[in-house]
């Protein structure tokens, strides 16, 4: 017996060149033994701290002792024992062990944890299935037992009595966590795709707010432009556009007045042959704006419509063509002229009933028809 009270990791550096086998430092005030304090002890085989004052005891303190037999904390005040990989015989009674926190044994000799105050709740449970695996020996077993602070059918029985997998089945905690998280996540995706057009619409304006438009425009204004906006379409949608579409269109551009829109054979000008008076239109209008719709893949006099107003973008070198999808065509049955120029990336927008589509659809459009973008390039016609 000594009266040490600390211990450096060069105290024992003078001893590292003898044969020394047993080390004994017990019935001392040793508080805390620092990393690797023995590490120049390789030979030792046992080593004895028992009756100190030591709260904790991890295996990082032993490092270096690589013929540890025998460990001997008895009569202590440890609280805390982590990390031990050590095979060796473990000598713990009695201290003040309520617990043991998971994953703290691994594979030794011997452990002898008994006269202490073991919690035998279901935070002991692995300790409990580790010690059934086999891979070390519990001595002094039936001074090893449950505590009162343990699950009541087991106060006062040895732990090897404490039946974890009846009381505690399996980690309620983590399956259920896991099912919140999987539910969250297929319930967020379900909002996320039932409001999509709405979030569409917020990032359109956060967009706009940010980086807003700087795309090379032409200088003309839509004032210097006999009409506003030329609405083609195919004689079959007439009753939609006119009683739908362009309705809507004045109320998103009331600026766009109706003596100034086009819109089929009766607001063309008067005289001369019916191609003519819309080729005037085409050039004199300031956005010409295309219906695409089921009923446009077989109609003749549209298509032709649209290839002068196409053969017009490419002479001004203007994007002042949209198109607007009325409903879903299948790509194998779009004509030529309207599949190169979704490939060219031109301006075109989906009409939707959705409320929210709905929103974003003429926040889009009315943006588009209200500025020309220069090209960068021609359509080969």
């Amino acid at each position: 017996m000594n009266n040490i009270t600390s211990i450096s990791i060069n105290d024992f550096t003078p001893l590292s060149t003898a044969n020394i086998s047993r080390l004994a430092l017990h019935e001392n005030n040793i508080t805390d033994i620092p990393f690797g304090a023995f590490q120049c002890l390789k030979g030792v085989r046992r080593l004895d701290l028992d009756r100190n004052n030591l709260e904790n005891l991890t295996f990082n303190s032993f490092l270096g002792m690589d013929s540890l037999e025998y460990l001997n904390v008895q009569g202590s005040k440890i609280v805390r024992i982590s990390g031990f990989q050590l095979n060796t015989t473990l000598q713990v009674p009695p201290n003040a062990l309520t617990g043991i926190e998971e994953n703290t044994f691994l594979p030794m000799k011997y452990l002898d944890i008994s006269k202490n105050q073991l919690a035998c709740t279901c935070n002991l449970s692995w300790f409990r299935s580790f010690l059934s695996q086999g891979d070390v020996t519990l001595s002094n077993p039936e001074t090893t037992v449950c505590s009162p602070q343990s699950i009541s059918q087991f106060v006062g029985k040895s732990i090897l009595e404490f039946d974890s997998e009846i009381v505690c089945g399996p980690n309620l905690t983590v399956y259920i966590s896991a099912s919140a998280v999987i539910i969250m996540c297929i319930v967020g995706s379900l909002l996320v795709w039932r409001n999509r057009w709405w979030l569409n619409y917020k990032c359109f304006h956060l967009r706009l707010l940010i980086i807003g438009y700087y795309e090379l425009e032409d200088a003309r204004e839509r004032q210097d432009y006999r009409y506003d906006l030329n609405i083609i379409f195919p004689d079959e949608d007439e009753g939609w556009v006119h009683e739908q579409f362009l309705a809507a269109v004045q109320e998103h551009l009331p600026d766009f007045l109706r003596n100034r829109i086009v819109c089929g054979d009766d607001d063309l000008p008067l005289g001369g042959m019916r191609f003519d008076a819309i080729d005037r239109v085409i050039e004199n209008s300031f956005k010409n704006l295309v219906i695409v719709s089921n009923a446009s893949v077989n109609d003749a006099n549209y298509l032709m419509t649209l290839q002068m107003a196409v053969a017009h973008m490419n002479a001004v070198q203007l994007e002042n063509v949209v198109m607007v999808f009325r409903e879903g065509i299948p790509d194998n049955q779009l004509p030529y002229l309207i599949r190169l120029f979704l490939s060219k990336n031109k301006p075109y927008f989906q009409w939707n009933e959705e409320r929210y589509q709905q929103m974003l659809f003429w926040e889009e459009l009315t943006k588009t028809l209200t500025r020309n973008k220069k090209m960068n390039g021609i359509l080969p016609l």
